[in-house]
């Protein structure tokens, strides 16, 4: 496999890893409980929403897999146990690894197909954003985390 490929995808794995271990600390409980501020979500639509995200701007920008996603259902009807967020992460991880398969460094450099008018953006691009977007979730996701330990 291509060295920049397998980079993005050790970056890949590590978030999903973090976003694993928070849920499994967090508990069925846990996983519903909202901060208390404005603008927070509970750490199951966190972790929807990142997988959401992923399979479209991974599985689908850069390989070419119709995610159908629906972000407005990522937020209104998030999956609802640990074990459907643990699957969640799973299944992006190995769709995201067959979609990166597929590239080396320079198919990354190609522009990317999104259908979006208003992005001109590589391949690398795409990955870049997905990973950039994660790993600012599971900064929300650590942190909900620490404020749920810390109320109990």
């Amino acid at each position: 496999m291509d060295v920049e490929v397998q980079g993005l995808l050790n970056e890949l794995t590590a978030v999903h890893k973090k976003a694993r271990t928070t849920v499994e600390k967090l508990g069925e409980t846990g996983i519903h409980w909202r901060p208390p501020a404005s603008d927070t979500n509970q750490a199951a639509v966190i972790v929807t929403h990142m997988c959401g995200s992923e399979a479209q701007w991974i599985g689908e920008y850069a390989g070419g897999v119709p995610s159908d996603r629906s972000r407005e259902s990522e937020f209104g009807s998030p999956q609802t146990t640990v074990k459907g967020l643990l699957s969640l992460l799973d299944k992006a991880e190995v769709s995201s690894q067959a979609a990166l398969s597929k590239h080396n460094s320079a198919s990354l450099s190609k522009p990317a197909t999104t259908g979006r008018a208003d992005y001109k953006g590589t391949v690398r691009d795409c990955v870049l954003h997905a990973l950039t977007h994660e790993s600012e979730h599971v900064g929300h996701l650590e942190l909900t985390l620490q404020l749920w330990m810390a109320k109990k």
